[in-house]
């Protein structure tokens, strides 16, 4: 099995209020393009950042790696 990296995005979840159960719902905002090479910690780090520019509060910090499994 070969393993070829795709992408790599970086999500923040957002706080999103209260829906009518009164159960917290939350908005995410998605960046690709983040640099496959990049540290859990530099992702961890730039999405801290980038939640400081947002009008709601920061949730979580998601880091998404696409990968491509073939057979070889």
């Amino acid at each position: 099995m070969k393993k070829e990296m795709e992408s790599t995005k970086l999500i923040l979840r957002l706080e999103n209020g209260l829906n009518t159960a009164g159960k917290m719902t939350y908005k995410q905002v998605t960046f690709s393009r983040v640099v496959d090479s990049a540290s859990d910690e530099a992702v961890q780090a730039v999405g801290a950042a980038l939640a400081t520019l947002q009008d709601k509060a920061l949730q979580a910090v998601i880091r998404l790696d696409q990968q491509k499994l073939s057979a070889e």
